[in-house]
């Protein structure tokens, strides 16, 4: 049997951590303890370790065995194993990309396409759900770039009333030089729309980010974490309702499970004994949740889709001071969770348009503003009656760059504030790594855009220091 390097590297680190569970040198891999699970190895090292302990010991696929192996080389691999033949041939484990197309068995052209035939049909009277044909047509392209898939999910955003992903895609529609039809037609179809919108074809800022999947993609996993009962119809019936994963909380899965059940009792009839079951079924499915139906938690996070619904958060410039409704906006009594108390979250849409509000945990976050559309700048900031004093990049959803917030300090100079007062707090993953003015800050980003990427790059010796530098 070989290894492949990379396996050979996870073997050996999994010979550190197999230690803990009786095997402390590959030599001694008949000595490893059968009954060791995966739950209680640890990292995917000594999972392998364990795997390759089986299989040199010739213990019988046991099923505590199976899934460690299973763990360690993959389903293709574990079937090998069945078959008498080395689970590991010398190739690398699959990404998870690679597994996803191996399992659909369909190429990229194949995948877009079925997604939109999928779209299509949600399209159909009586009910057609526009919100969730777009989101099929975002996957679509995201397989395919097209532009008649843009131009479809810019119409599905616009007639849900998604106005900041109907704009995104409006532009995507515009700017995706292939596709199916006329690209003319197309171009201007997507041109009135945004004059409509009264948005143009450019935005005002091009460096964008968009959330991470793992805030908002619908997956079978992330489902079936909040009902384990559910069947296959249930999950795709939510997976295709247009809603993002923050979107779906435990009152959407009571409904779900309801609407379940008075199919099944239709279904059943007069049939004492199967209405009977239904129910059942639909106690223990409110058990797994945790819950039970006189008090669900509502706990959804809220996504401003409707331009009126964002506008009670937005901040504009006004002699000097920024106003929100009206009035100077002030975050003395705001609270946000990496900051902490006087200090809110914000999000600038890729237009310049501010955004900001306290951040409430599982309900209102960074994706709340634009409905999970693309940002040209997120973080925290501080306001003292319509002054800014601090700014903030922590944003878990957006992870923005320097250079997004070289952006939206352009911007909030350009709204009258006076940045020689503003302190920058610049984080990378959960580390501050520096803190300085934000007028200099603004000058070295403005002089040259990754300026302040190679000036950190001198202060900062990461993986030696866990100091924040200060830069006057």
């Amino acid at each position: 049997m070989t290894l492949s390097r990379l396996d050979t590297l996870h073997l050996m680190g999994g010979v550190r951590a197999g230690a803990q569970c009786g095997v402390e040198d590959p030599r001694s891999l008949r000595s490893a303890k059968p009954s060791v699970r995966p739950a209680q190895v640890g990292d995917r090292g000594s999972r392998l370790l364990l795997g390759v302990t089986a299989l040199r010991a010739g213990r019988p696929p046991t099923p505590d065995m199976i899934g460690v192996v299973q763990s360690a080389v993959g389903n293709r691999g574990l079937q090998r194993w069945h078959a008498g033949e080395p689970p590991l041939d010398g190739r690398a484990p699959e990404t998870k990309g690679r597994v996803l197309a191996r399992k659909s068995g369909l190429p990229p052209d194949q995948q877009a396409q079925r997604y939109a035939g999928q779209a299509a049909q949600l399209l159909l009277p009586p009910s057609p759900n526009h919100l969730g044909a777009a989101m099929l047509y975002t996957r679509a392209f995201s397989k395919l770039k097209r532009f008649d898939f843009a131009l479809q999910a810019a119409l599905g955003f616009d007639t849900a009333g998604d106005a900041s992903n109907a704009v995104l895609w409006f532009r995507r529609a515009i700017e995706t030089p292939t596709g199916d039809g006329d690209r003319g037609d197309v171009q201007r179809i997507a041109t009135e729309a945004l004059t409509r919108l009264q948005r143009t074809g450019t935005p005002r800022y091009r460096h964008t980010i968009p959330v991470k999947l793992d805030y908002t993609l619908m997956t079978k996993a992330t489902l079936t974490k909040l009902n384990p009962a559910w069947q296959k119809q249930d999950i795709t019936s939510f997976k295709r309702s247009g809603r993002t994963k923050e979107e779906v909380s435990a009152a959407d899965v009571l409904v779900q499970q309801r609407a379940t059940l008075e199919k099944e009792r239709l279904a059943a009839g007069s049939d004492a004994v199967a209405i009977a079951a239904a129910e059942d079924r639909f106690r223990q499915a409110l058990g797994k949740l945790k819950v039970v139906e006189g008090d669900v938690p509502g706990y959804r996070v809220q996504y401003l889709r409707a331009v009126a619904e964002r506008q009670q958060f937005q901040l504009r410039g006004n002699g000097g001071n920024l106003l929100q409704a009206g009035n100077p906006y002030d975050t003395t009594a705001c609270y946000s969770k990496e900051a902490g108390t006087g200090w809110a979250i914000f999000v600038m849409s890729p237009d310049g348009e501010l955004y900001a509000s306290e951040h409430k945990v599982g309900r209102f976050h960074h994706s709340s503003f634009l409905a999970g559309g693309d940002a040209a700048a997120a973080g925290e900031i501080k306001v003292v009656a319509g002054k800014v004093r601090g700014l903030t990049n922590k944003s878990g959803h957006y992870a923005p760059s320097y250079q997004h917030t070289g952006q939206v300090l352009a911007e909030l100079r350009d709204l009258g504030q006076d940045l020689s007062l503003v302190e920058l707090i610049l984080h990378v993953g959960n580390k501050v790594r520096w803190k300085t003015a934000a007028a200099g800050f603004l000058a070295l980003y403005s002089a040259d855009p990754q300026g302040p990427a190679r000036a950190v790059s001198k202060l900062w010796d990461e993986g030696e220091s866990d100091q924040v530098q200060v830069v006057v």
